[in-house]
């Protein structure tokens, strides 16, 4: 929570947990796996939040400094523009039945994407998946937009206390085939010689109602509830 005075205590308003679900070794204790290449950030103000998600690819030191190393430069190009720039941004809206759209907020989180990759590089890491969500009021509404750019397989998700639990993310991947878990769709980080691999960078948005839940997750998480993956279903 912005301003808070201590960030590692629990909070109703903003949540986040890391941890490994790998399984552990019976004699000497280790995690498979280890170290958890996974990170994540969260600020959220009073009445907007900025949710980052990363799951470094394969395993291994390299991998565990490009999740920081994206969800860092994610995060602080994004305060920079939204809270600290002296000029004012620019904003082109588009009404859609009452809803304004911001196009300045898709144009800051891709640019942010770019400043994610460059934070890679610069740190010699290896390669990462990134998601990132912008949670923002509506003009004239009580409602928030969620604006969301992801590369690779971690994914946006929203519960309603009226409509459940819905994915926001599902243009980054074919919900109708069957997943495989080697292949993360895209990354961050240096694929292609310096390049990233951008084949499922995705723009998403969904407007969401006060007291819904907007979480990222990695596929960690998401794959262990897919019925697909868990055999519990045929795609």
């Amino acid at each position: 929570i912005a301003d808070a005075p201590t960030w590692n205590c629990k909070s109703r308003k903003a949540y986040g947990i890391c941890m490994s679900l790998y399984d552990q070794h019976p004699i000497n204790g280790k995690i498979s796996g280890d170290p958890i290449a996974d990170s994540f950030a969260i600020c959220a103000r009073t009445n907007n939040a900025l949710m980052i998600v990363a799951d470094g690819v394969n395993w291994g030191e390299k991998s565990k400094m490009a999740a920081r190393c994206a969800v860092y430069g994610c995060m602080h190009f994004m305060n920079q523009k939204l809270f600290h720039s002296t000029k004012p941004i620019k904003t082109t809206h588009v009404c859609l039945d009452n809803i304004y759209i911001s196009e300045s907020a898709f144009d800051l989180l891709l640019a942010s994407l770019d400043t994610a990759h460059q934070k890679i590089l610069d740190h010699d890491g290896g390669l990462t998946t990134l998601c990132a969500a912008l949670v923002l009021p509506l003009k004239e509404s009580k409602q928030f937009a969620v604006c969301i750019v992801n590369v690779g397989d971690s994914l946006a998700f929203v519960f309603s206390k009226n409509h459940g639990a819905r994915e926001i993310t599902t243009g980054s991947h074919d919900i109708q085939a069957e997943r495989d878990i080697r292949d993360a769709g895209g990354a961050l980080g240096p694929v292609n010689g310096t390049d990233p691999e951008l084949h499922n960078l995705t723009c998403s948005m969904t407007v969401v109602d006060p007291g819904d839940i907007v979480y990222l997750t990695t596929d960690g998480i998401s794959d262990n509830f897919d019925p697909v993956v868990t055999k519990l279903a045929v795609a």
